[in-house]
């Protein structure tokens, strides 16, 4: 089962031989400053041997920086020497015969081929997207990953070429190094055009990335697109998609999708989530409905996620969605409708505890049993926030309104199950002032650091 990596925790291991006769596996110590493990595609591939051959341009640069080099595939002894040999790869080492187990143990996105690549999987049955992990002196510490070479490669070009390495903490108000950009964790919170000039002023320490939606966003230009630069040149971003519509019958919107891996890539933004749900037909209907809960819908779904991640080359997450209305005709219940998606599509959890508790007040269930029925050991990314309640006892998910005790004990109980999965705390409208907002999320922080709210009030 693929696994999705988290920053500060223990790496999978790895022993695959390389060209020069060793074996590449992960050594504590070798690297003063940190390891670069970069899984390529293969000899098949023409954006990874352009990626390799500027990697293998700028050794020199890395091995100044106390910064160790790593680069393997699934590939043959004898495809790795072509690409060796023909790429002029003469700084880097290549290691070879990785296997699908492997492969899964990193969370690489495995699909299938199109075109050259569909001949490459004839032969090999598999088919490995690029990933790029740093992690520091001691493999037991992860500090972060980018899921495609189209991200990495600007994030290691930008580090070559303009990028002081200071330490894995970095220096406030700098721009980041590429392990501060690639370390998505901790708690976040929504960037809000209303924020950005409290922000300007100094970012509350409790905050240590972002969240944007990236259709509100992408090809803007002038003072906004200053704006958004100057805090993604610091800090970590996470996309939340609005508008992809996965469970709907329109067709898949690929123009988006195509604008969405281009904006990641120009921000260098890693993780990509989305709604389990559907908001258009002819256009836009500018809310988030339930997908009926059957078989038809399943695959359909899963089909319409697979081609998401085909197009952006990496694993999505898809978030639990609020709903006011169950579709009839369930074939079967919702947590299983997820999870059956989530496996189907190979992709990610994105939980959101809030719109667990909302549906279950509003359709009488058991909050902690949904959550547990969940395939949590997915889990990417967390969402908080608050909702209001209608004169008639009706919540509403409006992210407009502190978090609630009852929904920071859900929170509580999911790190027991998932770990500090990085979580952001949603506000959308109501917004108060910075210090208020960054109370809410040093709750998020001191829960991930394993304090309960209850000992929160008490101190």
């Amino acid at each position: 089962m693929p696994q999705s990596l988290i920053p500060r925790q223990p790496v999978p291991a790895l022993d695959v031989a390389t060209l020069s006769g060793s074996r590449l596996t992960l050594v504590a110590g070798e690297a003063s400053t940190f390891t670069l493990l970069v899984f390529y595609r293969g000899y098949h591939c023409p954006l990874c041997r352009t990626y390799l051959s500027e990697l293998n341009r700028l050794h020199e640069e890395f091995a100044t920086r106390g910064v160790v080099i790593k680069v393997l595939s699934s590939d043959t002894e004898k495809r790795a020497h072509r690409a060796d040999a023909e790429w002029s790869l003469d700084h880097l080492d290549l290691g070879y015969g990785l296997d699908e187990a492997s492969a899964r143990s990193w969370g690489l996105y495995i699909s299938t081929g199109r075109g050259s690549d569909l001949d490459r999987c004839r032969r090999t049955g598999t088919l490995f997207r690029t990933g790029c992990f740093p992690y520091p002196p001691r493999p037991d510490a992860l500090l972060g990953q980018y899921p495609d070479h189209a991200f990495c490669q600007t994030a290691l070009q930008r580090y070559a070429r303009r990028h002081t390495l200071r330490s894995s903490q970095g220096l406030p108000g700098t721009r980041r190094s590429l392990m501060q950009a690639s370390a998505l964790q901790g708690a976040g919170l929504g960037f809000r055009r209303e924020l950005i000039e409290s922000l300007k002023s100094g970012v509350p320490k409790e905050i240590e990335f972002f969240e944007l939606a990236p259709e509100n966003w992408a090809g803007m230009g002038g003072k906004s697109a200053r704006d958004l630069r100057y805090f993604t040149e610091r800090y970590p971003f996470v996309c939340h998609g609005l508008s992809l519509s996965l469970g709907g019958i329109a067709p898949l919107d690929e123009t988006l999708l195509r604008r969405i891996k281009a904006f990641m890539a120009e921000h260098d933004i890693s993780l990509y989530t989305e709604h389990l749900s559907w908001c258009a037909d002819d256009s836009h209907l500018y809310d988030l409905l339930p997908i009926p809960l059957s078989e038809k819908a399943v695959k359909w779904t899963v089909d319409r996620i697979k081609r998401a991640q085909d197009i952006l080359g990496m694993r999505i997450g898809i978030e639990n969605a609020s709903y006011y209305v169950a579709p009839p005709g369930a074939e079967m219940s919702e947590a299983e409708f997820i999870s059956r998606i989530v496996r189907e599509a190979d992709c990610l959890l994105h939980l959101d505890v809030n719109n667990i508790y909302v549906n279950s007040q509003n359709f009488g269930f058991d909050p902690l049993a949904f959550m547990d029925a969940l395939p949590l050991e997915r889990t990417c990314y967390i969402h908080v926030t608050g909702h209001y309640v209608e004169p008639d006892g009706l919540l509403i998910d409006t992210h407009g309104a502190e978090v609630i005790d009852p929904v920071w004990s859900l929170l509580e109980t999911a790190y027991q199950h998932v770990g500090n999965i990085p979580t952001c705390l949603e506000r959308d409208f109501n917004i108060p002032d910075l210090d208020a907002l960054s109370a809410e999320v040093g709750v998020i922080a001191r829960l991930q650091s394993g304090i309960s709210p209850h000992q929160q009030k008490v101190a």
